[in-house]
């Protein structure tokens, strides 16, 4: 079985290129967007680093009963 990688190589060809109309228009149509992150976004948690911390909470509250938290 290849890899998504392996696979894309193999279907780009090597003299494969692009107008930037094109790129524009494929963008527009699939709605495919870049933004910028700015001031307070940048340092927020990212979605894995919450998920450790709800983890490792968890395992901190396990030894108290649910009274107790």
């Amino acid at each position: 079985m290849h890899s998504s990688f392996e696979l894309i190589m193999h279907l780009i060809q090597k003299d494969f290129c692009y107008s930037d109309g094109w790129l524009t228009g494929f963008k527009n149509h699939h709605s495919l967007y870049q933004f910028k992150k700015q001031g307070e976004v940048i340092s927020a948690s990212s979605t894995k680093s919450i998920e450790n911390d709800r983890f490792a909470l968890q395992q901190l509250l396990e030894s108290y009963s649910s009274e107790n938290i």
